[in-house]
């Protein structure tokens, strides 16, 4: 080989290196700049009913759908969840997949994601859940990764399509999906949406740092917009202190039906007052006393037990009484099933008042 061939032939080979590694940093810029950044907009008016003329009201949701097999909405459909958190789908909301709007029209908040979400999947749509089953369906979009500012999808409402449910809305799912109460005496009621088996996760923290250790005190109210008014399986024993901060967490709070329900956080339980609770086990007994210091419109107590450490299982009920109604109070004592020796046991009243809301009265961790 001649010496100009020679140099020719590593220059050549330096150059293809070089324009390697510039590949490599380019698609490692790519990824990083590269994102999904949108803003939705429709000029209304959306109505309350698919033939009527009164706009949407307040707190309508709306939730962003993949066409997994692009051929229109089908129950086969689904949110679209971020790459790396499929195990995790409530990590979702922060990106607006859902939110509510307050109008006939509206502008979204800004839809992100890494474009990993939806490379090979560019068919979308919108859907708004009304009261009475009545749903909204947007025409198709594509999502594509772009560099700059978020990018506006314009959504005409003449092209959105109208339908009544038969039963529960399709495709229903509780949103959000995790509700965060962080009480100071000042918030507004919390408005979310519940579904037929759906679970939502409950953090609560209180504000005043002295009522750190202080159980969350809910009752749950009428939904926001009148209806449709949903229920939700609650049991305020079931709450569990976390190791984070002040924060306490109520993994499964289930919907049972759809609909919406609000959240309003109390200072304090309205119908008593427990000033002390006590667990006494022995090697063949187990027993608990409490005692109030009023009872005015307290209907009955329940005392829940849970195992510790914590698992998965809810607290269980192991007795019921009576109030007694008394504006002193009264004290109360229960025989509980024998306790395990080496093992602590997590003991809860509730009470229940004459409107049937209960709350989370007083807690107290038995010995091991």
């Amino acid at each position: 080989m001649k010496e100009t061939s020679r140099n020719i032939f590593i220059i050549a080979i330096l150059t293809a290196l070089i324009v390697s590694c510039d590949d490599d940093e380019t698609d490692s810029d790519y990824s990083q700049d590269y994102n999904i950044d949108y803003v939705f907009r429709c000029d209304g008016p959306l109505t309350s009913d698919c033939a009527g003329e009164t706009p949407l009201s307040g707190y309508t949701q709306l939730r962003i759908f993949h066409d997994v097999n692009s051929n229109g909405p089908d129950e086969e459909d689904n949110r679209p969840v971020p790459y790396g958190y499929s195990a995790f789908p409530e990590a979702w909301f922060a990106n607006y997949a859902d939110f509510f709007i307050h109008g006939s029209s509206f502008v979204s908040p800004v839809f992100e994601s890494n474009r990993g979400v939806v490379s090979f999947y560019h068919a979308f749509y919108l859907r708004a859940y009304t009261s009475d089953s009545i749903v909204w369906t947007s025409p198709k979009f594509s999502l594509y990764p772009h560099i700059g500012v978020p990018d506006t999808i314009d959504l005409p409402a003449a092209e959105w399509t109208c339908e009544v449910a038969a039963e529960e809305p399709p495709q229903c799912l509780p949103v959000p999906g995790e509700i965060q109460i962080y009480h100071d005496g000042t918030e507004e009621p919390y408005c979310f949406m519940t579904c037929p088996d759906g679970v939502s996760h409950l953090m609560y923290a209180n504000a005043d740092s002295t009522r750190a250790d202080d159980l969350p005190i809910l009752i749950f109210a009428p939904s926001c917009d009148g209806e449709p008014d949903a229920d939700v399986d609650y049991n305020p024993a079931n709450w569990i202190a976390t190791d984070w901060g002040n924060w306490w967490a109520y993994y499964e709070m289930r919907g049972l039906t759809y609909g919406k329900r609000t959240a309003i956080a109390l200072d304090s339980v309205p119908c008593t007052n427990i000033d002390n609770l006590v667990v006494t086990r022995t090697d063949t007994s187990a027993s608990v006393q409490w005692h109030s210091t009023f009872e005015r419109e307290c209907e009955s107590f329940e005392i829940w037990m849970r195992n510790l450490p914590y698992t998965t299982t809810s607290a269980v009920l192991v007795g019921e009484f009576e109030a007694s109604r008394r504006e002193d109070g009264a004290g109360y004592w229960l025989a509980v099933p024998r306790l395990i020796p080496g093992y602590s046991y997590e003991f809860t009243i509730v009470a229940r008042d004459d409107a049937q809301d209960r709350y989370p009265c007083k807690r107290v961790i038995s010995s091991s």
